[in-house]
């Protein structure tokens, strides 16, 4: 099966209900951990940090920040996506963290904070390429509420929005997340506050450089 195939056929498992308020029920319980429980900016810039250092593949790992004018780039050299993290990210309350003592994020819910932020998420790592897209969605599905948040969609290059495209992403990172934001330069605050407080770094195993 090929990547593209993979994304495509998840895309369908993930839209497909018996029925619509069935649809409308998990997009509204996503709705409110993504919007409430994540609602503070510098919680939202803590949760990609503490993915990425899940993600470690040593205790070497590094992330980085790249701030355009409408979207924030978060790019690691952590363990690249496979089937299982796709799977997991495209779930609600069900990622790959759930078992492993050795990871801090729970159950792929933090992830879910960037969707309070962005409408738009891509992710691209070892050859995939995907988004999560709430106006796609939402036309696609003819009005209906979906959980747009656990369906995602293959994306090309040329699929991208705004100012972002191949020579904007960085070389020998195995992810890249691209969240576009309407203001992604006021983030920038925020990071530098959190990052000025030393005690975030007792909570990281495997970044060692931000």
């Amino acid at each position: 099966m090929s990547k593209k195939v993979f994304i495509d056929e998840l895309y369908k498992k993930r839209s497909t209900f018996s029925d619509p308020d069935q649809a409308e029920m998990l997009a509204n319980l996503l709705d409110t951990v993504s919007s409430d429980i994540y609602s503070e900016s510098q919680r939202f810039i803590f949760e990609l940090i503490q993915n990425a250092d899940d993600a470690g593949l040593n205790d070497s790992n590094e992330i980085h920040f790249d701030f355009h004018s409408n979207s924030l780039i978060v790019s690691h050299k952590g363990k690249p996506f496979d089937e299982a993290d796709i799977e997991g990210i495209a779930n609600a309350g069900k990622g790959t963290k759930s078992s492993d003592i050795s990871k801090t994020g729970y159950k792929g819910i933090g992830f879910k904070s960037v969707f309070g932020k962005s409408n738009r998420v891509t992710i691209l790592s070892n050859d995939y390429s995907f988004r999560f897209d709430r106006t796609l969605i939402s036309q696609s599905f003819n009005g209906i509420k979906m959980p747009w948040q656990i369906i995602p969609i293959w994306t090309d290059t040329n699929d991208f929005h705004n100012d972002i495209n191949g020579s904007t992403l960085k070389e020998n990172f195995n992810v890249s997340t691209i969240i576009e934001l309407k203001n992604s330069p006021s983030l920038k605050s925020e990071l530098k506050e959190l990052l000025s407080n030393g005690k975030i770094f007792l909570f990281l195993r495997s970044i060692t450089k931000i």
